[in-house]
């Protein structure tokens, strides 16, 4: 094989060349590739308890926005149904009260989604209440 000589001009151009190459690919993997995919919802079902206002409804935007059908739970229905009815333009967002703070509650949510989806994929359990004591003494009537 015959001796291939290049000055530094030519080898520089030539590592840029290559440079600018692996990084398109990696660009091309990422925009459209395995990358994006991996954290996709598209497709996939999601509920959110306490979704109706702030941090939770942010949680809901984004995954409607990302494709996934969205579950809104709250305690307060009307607050639930105008979120749900909101992002419905953006794709597809579900009202379902519910008091997840009792147990009766947490069942009523379960059956209703259950009921409609054969499978969920995302729960964010955003619902909360405080409580001032140590986790060991938390009772489950709180």
């Amino acid at each position: 094989m015959p001796e291939l000589k290049l000055s530094i001009v030519d080898t520089a151009l030539a590592l840029r060349h290559a440079t600018l190459f692996v990084s398109e690919r990696r660009f091309e993997r990422r925009e459209g590739g395995r990358l994006k995919d991996l954290f996709s919802v598209e497709g996939k079902v999601a509920v959110v308890t306490g979704g109706s206002r702030g941090i939770g409804e942010m949680i809901v935007r984004g995954f409607v926005e990302a494709g996934a059908r969205v579950y809104i739970s709250s305690r307060k229905r009307e607050a639930c149904e105008e979120v749900a009815v909101a992002l419905s333009k953006s794709g597809s967002a579900i009202a379902i009260p519910a008091d997840v703070a009792t147990e009766a509650g947490v069942k009523q949510l379960d059956a209703e989604i259950a009921e409609r989806e054969p499978a969920l994929n995302v729960l964010v359990n955003n619902a909360g209440a405080n409580w001032g004591a140590p986790y060991a003494e938390f009772p489950d009537s709180a």
